[in-house]
C-alpha cells in the first residue's frame, strides 16, 4: 500500500504537515500491521530531507499510532493487547482469546542457587535449588514480552522436564494442579540492551516490569516467582484485585 496525495501549502511546521497527513492517511486506507514506505520513498514524495520525514514520523510513534521493529520497518500499530493480572490467567490464553497466535520461545534453561529476592518470594533457604528459565513470548510473530521464570526444583521436581510451550498447561499437567497468582507488583523501566534485542526494540524505550509470585491452590506454597518485561507499545494491563497481597510481599 502506498501513499499518494501530494501534501498541501501550509503555514505550521512541514514535518507536522507531514504528519498529519501520514495520520490522515493511515486511518483511512491502512490496517494494522500494515507497513510504512521507507523514509526516502516519503521524502521523496514529499520532497523534503529525512530528517523531517523521521521527525514526523516519531509524532506518529509517540502516538502510538505506528510502531518500529528493529531491522524490518515502521508498521500500522495494533490495538493495544489486554493483558488481565488476575488469580489465573495464563498468557497464551489471554493472547488466543484475542484472535492472536501465541508462540513461546525458550531462550535460557539454567539450574541455579536461590539468593536473595528469589528465595524470599519463593519462600526457600538461601542456596535451595531454582530451575531459572528465560522465555520470549510472541503474538503473531512479534516479540510481546521477556519472561525470567524461578521455580524451586525440590518442590516440584516434575518442572525439570519442561522444555517448550505453555509453562502453566505443563505444571497443571505434569503436577497436576493449577497455579494460582498471589500477587503482581507492576513498574515502569526502560529496556535493557540484551532485552530490546530480543523485542526488537531501542535500548532505551519503556518496557512494564511485572513481578509476579504464583502460588499452589491448596498449600499456598510458591510455585514459581516471575519477573516480565512487556513492550510498553504494545500492551495495557488490566488489573484484577484478589485481595491476596500483604505489603510485605512489596518489598
Amino acid at each position: 500500500m502506498s501513499l499518494q496525495q501530494p501534501l498541501l501549502a501550509t503555514s505550521e511546521p512541514i514535518y507536522r504537515a507531514i504528519s498529519r497527513r501520514l495520520e490522515q492517511e493511515i486511518r483511512a486506507a491502512y490496517r494494522p500491521g500494515d507497513q510504512l514506505p521507507a523514509e526516502h520513498e516519503l521524502a521523496e514524495r514529499f520532497s523534503v530531507n529525512r530528517h523531517t520525514v523521521r521527525r514526523a514520523v516519531e509524532i506518529l510513534l509517540d502516538s502510538g499510532l505506528l510502531l518500529r521493529q528493529r531491522g524490518r520497518g515502521t508498521f500500522v500499530a495494533q490495538a493495544p493487547i489486554d493483558i488481565s493480572i488476575a488469580p489465573r490467567t495464563r498468557l497464551t490464553e489471554t493472547l488466543e482469546s484475542q484472535g492472536l497466535i501465541a508462540d513461546c520461545r525458550v531462550l535460557k534453561r539454567q539450574v541455579l542457587r536461590a539468593v536473595g529476592g528469589v528465595a524470599s518470594r519463593l519462600e526457600l533457604e538461601e542456596g535451595d535449588e531454582v530451575l531459572w528459565l528465560e522465555t520470549l513470548r510472541l503474538a503473531d510473530g512479534i516479540p510481546l514480552c521477556l519472561i525470567g521464570h524461578f521455580l524451586p526444583v525440590a518442590r516440584f521436581p516434575a518442572l525439570l522436564e519442561y522444555t517448550s510451550g505453555s509453562l502453566h498447561a505443563f505444571i497443571e499437567k505434569s503436577c497436576g494442579f493449577t497455579p494460582r497468582r498471589k500477587f503482581s507488583l507492576v513498574t515502569a523501566a526502560t529496556a535493557e540492551p540484551s532485552d530490546a534485542a530480543h523485542l526488537l526494540m531501542a535500548p532505551g524505550q519503556p518496557v512494564l516490569r511485572v513481578k509476579s509470585v504464583n502460588i499452589h491452590p491448596h498449600t499456598g506454597l510458591p510455585v514459581e516467582y516471575g519477573l516480565t518485561r512487556f513492550r510498553a507499545d504494545l500492551m495495557q494491563v488490566r488489573v484484577e484485585p484478589n485481595g491476596q497481597a500483604t505489603p510485605e510481599d512489596f518489598q
